[in-house]
């Protein structure tokens, strides 16, 4: 910035703008639905929005393991795209201390860390698009007796309402340095609608060979039904 004096002469002074984004509008976050069947492994989307640049996300979703078991999970084609070999993703299942049926899994993302030999940032934040996949979860569910059509409950958010424990991360959109994390400002809790193992048995009659008695007037006098 420069200004003249009164007498022509003129002072320069430099300043940084910076542009941020403070205003987010909003966010969401959501778990889909699937069915499958006892013993069989499933695959939920997990899907996220934001309507400013994030840099990464921490989430916790709970689970009853007495019905589905955590096997693993991936990241997202977006973020994967975006963030390259630079993306950390981790997930890890844990259990809620004090309640025998209770779990969650953990999952930690962010774009680029720095770290003490290099703290440049070389992926930019990003905002999240509409239904955009952040990463998918599979499950086992578990074999053992239930009514066709029972359900387990995927919750998303901090709480877990089904059994009134507090998953201990946070579900939230990571941000810059000196921003606050945005919250999801809807969330959607994603439902396993768990359907019988068994499949109808069809069972084949014996395909069957009859012996047949022919006398001399052509009248069949007995018929002989043989199995193979």
């Amino acid at each position: 910035c420069t200004a003249p004096d009164d007498v022509g002469l003129t002072a320069t002074s430099t300043f940084d703008v910076v542009v941020s984004d403070t205003s987010c509008g909003d966010a969401y976050l959501s778990v889909g639905d699937v069915a499958g069947t006892v013993g069989s492994q499933i695959q939920i989307q997990v899907k996220g929005y934001t309507g400013c640049c994030v840099t990464g996300f921490s989430m916790g979703i709970g689970h009853d393991k007495t019905k589905l078991s955590f096997v693993s999970a991936t990241a997202g084609d977006f973020i994967t795209t975006h963030a390259g070999n630079q993306l950390v993703f981790s997930a890890s299942g844990n259990e809620n201390s004090g309640n025998a049926n209770s779990a969650y899994v953990q999952i930690y993302s962010f774009f680029d860390i720095p770290n003490a030999g290099d703290t440049s940032i070389t992926v930019s934040s990003i905002p999240i698009p509409v239904d955009t996949v952040l990463f998918t979860l599979t499950y086992e569910i578990l074999d053992a007796s239930y009514p066709d059509g029972t359900t387990a409950t995927l919750t998303n958010t901090t709480v877990n309402a089904n059994f009134g424990l507090t998953n201990p991360v946070a579900n939230v959109f990571s941000r810059r340095a000196g921003q606050a994390p945005l919250d999801p400002t809807t969330t959607a809790n994603g439902t396993v609608t768990i359907r019988e193992n068994a499949s109808p048995t069809i069972t084949a009659c014996a395909a069957q060979n009859a012996n047949v008695d022919t006398d001399s007037n052509g009248t069949n006098d007995a018929i002989e039904a043989t199995s193979l």
